[in-house]
């Protein structure tokens, strides 16, 4: 760990999960940190999370997984349906969870950034958050000794390094003229919480109806009540979002318009989708990426957090030892070897979650009833291994355990 006099000043552009998490693990390993967050506040709106096994072990590396544990509601089953119900596919998260010590959930998205926040202010000395911070310009310091970025109200901060961790349309990205262009993935999401039970389903059990051109998932809340998220093709490729308010019945199964009528319609959250593209390029000098700004992926894995939590602990790992006084070469190095760790592995994760968005959103009869069939027809054995811990983020939490209050489990390190 670097020494207090030495340790770096680090800012980070966006108090999102990845921002947060980054600010964590970076003020665990000695670092100064300063979040700008254009918002005004950490607000409750974001629907909720499904947070599996891989995200729960890095939120315990980062110190920050017992409220979302203690929150969330497990995930035991989870089962891919045909429009009409029938089952096409099935696996068990919960037996993942179990084999690693680490459960797979559901949350709301303000529970998370709420322990990350926390778990990041347990280094008060270290840690300072600045909301209403809208980033629009980055400069280099005239000696090269740092950077400094400016903000829409006309305050300026400067520190050793710039982490960008604002979102898909990230302004980082842009003022630091990095390579990626935020894309639309082609089709529109509902989101939104009933107070109602789906039918057929056990209480731990999360399903996922494909029809032609739509979807409509559900996953398990407390009290009765379930998250659910309905999609459906844009109607052309120059069309905008569907007016506010619920889904049309046309687009959704059957069993699931109770849901949807179970819900309060202003509380239903209608937004696009969109990627980035063309992100090849995560750091420049003492600019880098993390989280959606370098990666945003659809959403069809679950994968978009977990995604974000890795890259900081990747990053945080990649600069233990890295002081201020060290040269450009020394933190510039350390901001390569973790966008070699990580571009990979989330690039993997990203191009799955298009396919399967792809092919979540056949809108061909034919095609439809192709891919129900090799759904139904994969061996639940397959299902289950795809779910399972991937080899690279093994070794990352077995990596950044020191950050946290424990280590990675057994499980998590074979």
């Amino acid at each position: 760990m670097a020494a207090v006099r030495d340790r770096l000043h680090v800012l980070v552009v966006g108090a999102g999960v990845g921002g947060l998490a980054a600010a964590r693990g970076l003020a665990a390993r000695g670092h100064r940190v300063t979040v700008l967050e254009r918002a005004p506040a950490l607000t409750r709106v974001g629907g909720h999370l499904g947070v599996q096994s891989n995200a729960v072990l890095a939120l315990r590396a980062l110190g920050a997984s017992a409220p979302v544990e203690e929150c969330g509601v497990p995930v035991e089953r989870f089962e891919i349906a045909s429009w009409r119900g029938r089952r096409l596919a099935w696996w068990s998260p919960g037996a993942l969870g179990r084999e690693m010590s680490a459960p797979n959930v559901t949350v709301p998205r303000h529970v998370l950034l709420t322990a990350l926040r926390d778990a990041a202010l347990t280094h008060r000395d270290a840690t300072e958050l600045v909301f209403g911070a809208e980033v629009r310009e980055i400069a280099a310091v005239d000696d090269g000794t740092g950077v400094t970025v400016r903000t829409a109200d006309g305050r300026s901060f400067t520190g050793d390094l710039v982490v960008g961790a604002d979102g898909v349309r990230s302004a980082v990205r842009r003022l630091a003229g990095l390579p990626g262009t935020p894309r639309t993935a082609g089709y529109l999401t509902w989101r939104g919480v009933a107070a109602a039970r789906p039918p057929a389903t056990g209480p731990h059990t999360a399903r996922h109806y494909l029809g032609r051109g739509r979807t409509f998932g559900h996953w398990p809340l407390p009290d009765g009540r379930t998250y659910w998220v309905a999609t459906r093709l844009r109607p052309g490729p120059s069309a905008g979002a569907a007016p506010a308010g619920p889904p049309d019945p046309a687009d959704l199964p059957s069993r699931a318009r109770e849901l949807v009528g179970a819900t309060p319609a202003h509380d239903i959250l209608h937004t696009a989708v969109d990627t980035v593209e063309g992100c090849d390029t995560w750091h420049t000098g003492r600019v880098v990426l993390l989280g959606d700004a370098a990666h945003a992926m659809e959403p069809v894995t679950g994968q978009g957090g977990a995604q974000a939590l890795l890259d900081a602990l990747a990053l945080a790992t990649a600069l233990a030892g890295v002081g201020a006084a060290d040269g450009p070469g020394r933190i510039e190095g350390a901001l390569a070897d973790y966008a070699a760790t990580r571009r990979g592995p989330a690039r993997k994760v990203a191009e799955e979650a298009r396919g399967l968005g792809g092919l979540h959103h056949l809108d061909n009869a034919v095609a439809v009833r192709v891919r129900d069939t090799v759904l139904r027809c994969t061996p639940h054995s397959v299902w289950q291994r795809r779910a399972a811990l991937r080899l690279d983020e093994r070794e990352l939490l077995a990596a950044a355990a020191p950050a946290g209050r424990g280590t990675a489990p057994e499980a998590a390190r074979r």
